[in-house]
């Protein structure tokens, strides 16, 4: 639970922010900033002070030293050989352009209108091969119309079998 006090030290409900070096768990005042932890806990990073952190088991988050600080902006020995030879730029080479408003909308219009060609070519084409593959049904049955074209042969050579027999 976050707790906030006033220049006298009085807690007050609903402020927004917490008085410096006090534990918003328990309320205890320190001398030192350094004696409290950043941590998470209901959800939120609050600073607590070591008991208050055991005790609720929040996860403490731990501050890099200096060396650490300092190790992180010098590149590896990778990243400089890769620098020397051209294989990988500076970081500040690799930032993306900003791109203008009027350049995003420049490209969505050349996209659309590639994608309006694409289609136009792709209609094109199979119109272009109905035309060449295009039937020419004069005289020619399609499946339906033979099969039943070949029951009526058949009906009637048994017609023309019975009249025969008789």
């Amino acid at each position: 639970m976050v707790q906030f006090y006033d220049e006298e030290g009085d807690k007050i409900e609903g402020f927004p922010y917490p008085k410096e070096n006090v534990c918003e768990e328990c309320g205890e005042e320190f001398a030192e900033e350094s004696a409290l932890f950043d941590a998470i806990i209901y959800g939120k990073n609050s600073k607590l002070c070591d008991n208050c952190s055991k005790l609720c088991g929040a996860l403490i988050i731990q501050k890099p030293t200096k060396e650490q600080v300092e190790r992180s902006k010098t590149p590896s020995t990778r990243e400089a050989m890769r620098r020397a030879t051209g294989i990988e730029p500076k970081k500040a080479e690799k930032l993306i352009k900003s791109l203008s408003l009027e350049d995003m909308r420049q490209r969505a219009k050349a996209l659309k209108e590639k994608k309006e060609k694409e289609k136009q070519a792709e209609k094109e084409a199979k119109e272009k091969e109905e035309k060449i593959f295009k039937k020419d049904n004069s005289g020619v049955l399609d499946e339906k119309e033979f099969l039943d074209y070949l029951e009526n042969e058949i009906e009637e050579i048994k017609e023309e079998e019975k009249e025969t027999k008789q």
